[in-house]
């Protein structure tokens, strides 16, 4: 059996130029031949470079009156943004298609697939302008400081809204953690399911790793007070059993 390798030069398109991908991670994806597999870069590194992410700031005068309102500098943690890519973020984009895979049909139908997987990849990207200290705290979060990392969703959203990215992934980018909005947007359920599944099964500079059971009990709660359509939090257990 042989292994066809397509698209092996790969291209990071910036807004001025295209430079070869030589540092970045390489996802090697089955196409529909099942004997070939097709190397792609994730668009989020696309964003991975200090020289990109300084255009996308000084592309929006809100964004800048943002942070100077909160008196946040514009440091860009390159560093962080690139261990939540190889980490939570891909997982979460993973999470959200087991989740998908594992629902029933009908349920199926009412999800913008394309829009919640592009939304997962994104939906931390305003943690590169969340201060180190903050993000990194190894304790809970002071009341002002959660308000600072509960930017992030906005700041992402600024930052990525004349990206490319279609409307839907936007709007779940900045509303991900929106509480008015999860019960009514089955798109929102399943991206808030997986990050937070995610989040409690990683372990994070202010807690210790929960294992999968331990999650799925934590995040039940959701289910019981109407916040998370039960047919979307099973379809994420069946998918944990299958593991």
């Amino acid at each position: 059996m042989g292994i066809e390798f397509l698209n092996s030069n790969i291209q990071i398109f910036g807004p001025n130029k295209t430079e070869k991908a030589s540092n970045s991670k390489q996802i090697v994806s089955f196409t529909q031949n099942p004997d070939t597999f097709e190397i792609s870069t994730p668009a989020i590194y696309n964003f991975g470079s200090e020289q990109v992410i300084k255009k996308l700031i000084d592309s929006s005068p809100r964004l800048k009156r943002m942070l100077k309102f909160y008196g946040i500098d514009e440091k860009i943690n390159i560093e962080e943004l690139q261990k939540l890519i190889d980490g939570h973020l891909i997982e979460t984009q993973n999470t959200v298609g087991d989740i998908y895979k594992n629902l029933p049909p009908a349920a199926k139908s009412k999800i913008n697939l394309k829009a919640v997987k592009d939304a997962a990849l994104y939906h931390d990207f305003g943690k590169v302008l969340i201060p180190v200290e903050i993000l990194n705290k190894p304790a809970s979060l002071s009341p002002s400081e959660h308000e600072i990392m509960d930017l992030h969703t906005e700041i992402g959203y600024e930052l990525l809204k004349n990206s490319g990215l279609n409307d839907k992934a936007l709007f779940l980018i900045k509303n991900h953690h929106n509480k008015n909005l999860i019960p009514s947007d089955l798109d929102i359920q399943i991206l808030n399911l997986a990050d937070r599944y995610c989040a409690l099964t990683e372990n994070r500079p202010y807690k210790v790793d929960y294992t999968p059971k331990q999650a799925m009990t934590i995040l039940y709660n959701d289910v019981e007070n109407g916040n998370i359509d039960p047919f979307i939090y099973y379809a994420l257990q069946k998918a944990i059993n299958k593991k």
